[in-house]
């Protein structure tokens, strides 16, 4: 019987990697997106949990670079939003002339990047190709193919 290598002591992040965390944290997009809380509303635990998760982010990156150009980064989150907008769309219900979302904007967003990705991988290039168009139209297309998936 092997005994299992202990784990190394966890390491409290630096005032940097909080201040890091807590810009990403209260981005507009992220509050927008995620629908998640603001950095001051977090508890302590919560903050070290973050920064912790930043840190390693950062350090995965410096480990394998991948540069990508900033606007590509910002189609790809805009391909992204429309994705889960459309989920959220096709997904709710009318009750007296009255749409209810039945999907929350964490729950389509997780569907539309998993969505994003299996397409990728699916059509087999990556996202920008020339070969394909990049707009909402197409992002569209996606999630609807997808939810045919959904009904079946």
């Amino acid at each position: 019987m092997e005994l299992a290598t202990p784990l190394p002591p966890f390491v409290l992040p630096t005032q940097a990697e909080y201040r890091a965390a807590a810009r990403i944290v209260d981005s507009q997009p992220v509050l927008a997106a995620f629908a998640s809380c603001e950095w001051d509303c977090l508890h302590d635990d919560g903050q070290i949990w973050i920064a912790a998760i930043v840190r390693e982010a950062f350090a995965e990156g410096a480990r394998h670079p991948r540069p990508i150009p900033g606007d590509m980064i910002a189609d790809v989150f805009g391909f992204v939003v429309d994705m889960a907008k459309r989920f959220r769309r096709r997904t709710s219900r009318r009750f007296l002339g009255i749409r209810i979302n039945t999907m929350t904007r964490t729950e389509a967003m997780a569907h539309a990047l998993a969505t994003y990705d299996a397409t990728l991988d699916m059509i087999g290039v990556p996202f920008g190709h020339p070969d394909h168009q990049w707009d909402r139209e197409t992002a569209h297309e996606f999630v609807d193919v997808e939810l045919q998936h959904w009904e079946a």
